[in-house]
């Protein structure tokens, strides 16, 4: 918009605005949903992206067309982004809505004794109950020159 020199009306300016929210809501329910899903698995930094990107496809696509239509660049009225926005708040709502639910079985499914495996359980820290650490190490000062 500042770069290419154009005027947005008012009314654009409430769609871009309200577009820019319910796009970035839908894309963290999808982020949180997938990520939810993939915390357990070994390949985790690889298999969330490639779970994610066909599940946001509507949200890009939708908000592509409907900050066209905000900034009235091609054939696109005004009236077709609250179109796109409307898509984007379902979406972002369905998301939402299914995160919230799924989230405690998600996270339930990969508990092991009490603790999710993407931690490690307390008693493994090397921490005594007294917060110090156990003497299993020596310390420097203990080691023999």
């Amino acid at each position: 918009v500042i770069l290419y020199g154009e005027t947005i009306r008012v009314s654009g300016l409430v769609l871009l605005v309200t577009t820019l929210i319910s796009a970035t809501c839908g894309l963290a329910a999808v982020g949180t949903l997938y990520g939810g899903l993939a915390v357990g698995s070994k390949g985790r930094e690889t298999l969330l992206p490639l779970l994610t990107l066909p599940a946001v496809a509507p949200v890009l696509i939708g908000a592509t067309r409907a900050v066209e239509s905000a900034l009235g660049t091609g054939t696109a009225q005004l009236s077709d982004g609250w179109q796109w926005v409307s898509l984007l708040t379902v979406f972002a709502a369905a998301f939402g809505v299914g995160g919230a639910l799924a989230f405690g079985p998600l996270i339930d499914e990969w508990r092991i004794d009490g603790h999710t495996s993407a931690w490690p359980h307390p008693d493994t820290w090397g921490l005594s109950k007294m917060g110090h650490h156990d003497h299993a190490r020596p310390n420097r000062d203990d080691r023999t020159s």
